[in-house]
């Protein structure tokens, strides 16, 4: 599989076989999951202040927050430059906005560091989560994901929408 080394997780041409590797486990075992991205905000405003290096070491230190959170059976991976996502298999949509808003709080909480000069960093994210079905297609889902990205992003710094598979994307979190 390959690994974007930087963060030492498995890398953008891996989103959409992992997904379709979700999928087909949900519909085999007729279970749900979730997918989750999460977007650090104003990664080109950090890159132009502190530098494309401080920059790429705060992202790790978020993809390693978000890592930590992870169950034995979930997969994190680098969507883009500035974007993670993370697969959850056998999760319901109220454990899947659970897990989602509380990575949003921890990283609204945490202490982000420039190791060039140790000066702490106030970090936020855009989070988009979906649910996922036994019925839905690896498409589909990226679809909503996306959706549900792009409505957190317009709302403002440290957002959380959620996709339930049935309706629009609503806003769980606003502060």
């Amino acid at each position: 599989e390959p690994v974007d080394y930087s963060l030492e997780i498995p890398d953008s041409t891996t989103i959409m076989p992992n997904l379709k590797s979700l999928v087909c486990y949900l519909k085999q075992y007729q279970r749900t999951g979730g997918f989750l991205l999460l977007k650090m905000n104003k990664k080109d405003t950090f890159k132009d202040r502190f530098g494309p290096a401080s920059t790429e070491d705060l992202f790790k230190q978020l993809g390693a927050l978000a890592r930590a959170s992870l169950r034995e059976n979930d997969l994190i991976a680098r969507v883009e430059d500035d974007v993670l996502g993370l697969f959850l298999p056998d999760t319901d949509m109220d454990a899947g906005t659970e897990f989602a808003n509380q990575l949003r709080h921890t990283i609204r909480h945490g202490s982000f560091r420039l190791h060039s000069n140790e000066s702490e960093v106030m970090l936020t994210a855009s989070l988009g989560y979906t649910f996922c079905g036994p019925t839905d297609t690896p498409d589909l889902v990226m679809s909503r994901a996306l959706k549900t990205l792009k409505s957190s992003e317009s709302r403002g710094r440290n957002q959380l929408f959620v996709h339930s598979g049935k309706s629009s994307p609503r806003c769980i979190s606003s502060n």
